[in-house]
């Protein structure tokens, strides 16, 4: 003791304060950090994806699912994927009109028909951008090279010849997506037949398009939602920056969540009512399938919160999956080691 109190004496009495101040520090310090050990003891062991690397985005012909991880198609039947057959060369892009296209190495148009895949002749282009299925198949052709940007906007409809709606320089004229007799550029959305936008969708910068209910919703990089019934559109302001990914996800009480894709932060849920909204929040933040997609948030936000989507879909006994912009595709699931979002 008497040794203590010796050293204790003589240190000087601002090097104690500065003792203090670190001790205080470290306390708040550990409080702070609270919630990262929270999320910690929610992390799951990673799965290897059935479906590895980058998928496009999924999209549907009634009960049946397809994405594409460019080696493979694969569709969703009966609560599981299974490999399919598809074109030789990488699949780009995939997309459901009346038929199942796809773009091989971003030069060539396959369309499914009669159980065989026909090329679909589209001359004059170089670079085949991407494609969108609604009513109609929308499709973003280039000129590979070109120094100006040029893209054009093509309609396909049935085994007709496609058909030139839009065309300019500059992103206003890429194609970010189609619902119902809709498409959406960056800079705007357009009725089929392209023209002049609807009321309310100029001003922003448009990542995707969807439809919801007999509406359409579009999201934007600068957090708005624009939401309407086609005609024109009201924006609503979230202050996050969104992405491409888009999914109508419907409760077990009949609920209807508008998710969308948040730039390298899974997605955001948005709890429609009627022509608006009423709350929205990340998933887990409620009760789960009621009001949000997911049984815990920390679960999601050391998960699939840290991913890049490039889609999202329901299929209809349920399940939600997701397309990770590198990781796979992901569904939220049952494991073992309970409810969570992982490579299926």
């Amino acid at each position: 003791m008497k040794k203590i109190r010796h050293i204790r004496n003589r240190l000087p009495r601002r090097g104690i304060i500065a003792l203090f101040a670190v001790s205080l520090g470290l306390l708040f310090l550990s409080c702070d950090q609270h919630p990262i050990f929270y999320d910690i003891s929610h992390e799951v062991a990673p799965k290897d994806p059935y479906i590895p690397g980058s998928p496009t985005k999924i999209v549907a012909n009634g009960n049946t699912l397809y994405v594409s991880n460019g080696k493979g198609l694969y569709q969703y039947q009966q609560s599981s994927w299974s490999p399919i057959d598809k074109p030789s060369g990488a699949i780009s892009d995939i997309a459901f009109a009346g038929s199942l296209y796809c773009i091989i190495e971003n030069k060539s148009l396959y369309r499914y028909n009669n159980n065989q895949w026909e090329a679909v002749p589209l001359s004059g282009y170089t670079y085949l951008q991407n494609i969108y299925g609604s009513n109609t198949l929308y499709i973003c052709a280039s000129n590979a090279g070109s120094s100006a940007n040029v893209y054009t906007i093509l309609s396909l409809s049935g085994g007709g010849s496609p058909q030139v709606i839009k065309s300019g320089a500059g992103e206003d004229y890429f194609l970010r997506g189609a619902a119902g007799n809709y498409f959406a550029t960056t800079s705007g959305i357009y009725s089929s037949g392209g023209g002049t936008p609807i009321s309310g969708s100029t001003g922003h910068t448009i990542m995707g398009l969807i439809s919801v209910g007999s509406g359409i919703a579009a999201s934007t990089k600068g957090g708005y939602i624009l939401y309407g019934s086609g005609s024109s559109v009201t924006a609503w302001s979230f202050g996050l920056t969104f992405d491409r990914a888009m999914a109508i996800y419907t409760t077990r009480n009949g609920t209807k969540l508008l998710l969308v894709g948040v730039y390298t932060k899974g997605f955001y849920e948005i709890v429609l009512n009627g022509n608006s909204y009423s709350t929205s929040h990340y998933p887990g933040e409620g009760t789960y399938d009621v009001n949000t997609t997911a049984h815990d948030y920390a679960q999601y936000r050391s998960s699939l919160g840290v991913q890049s989507l490039t889609g999202l879909y329901q299929a209809q006994n349920g399940t939600l999956f997701a397309s990770t912009q590198q990781k796979g595709l992901w569904a939220y699931q049952l494991g073992d080691e309970g409810w969570q979002w992982n490579a299926y």
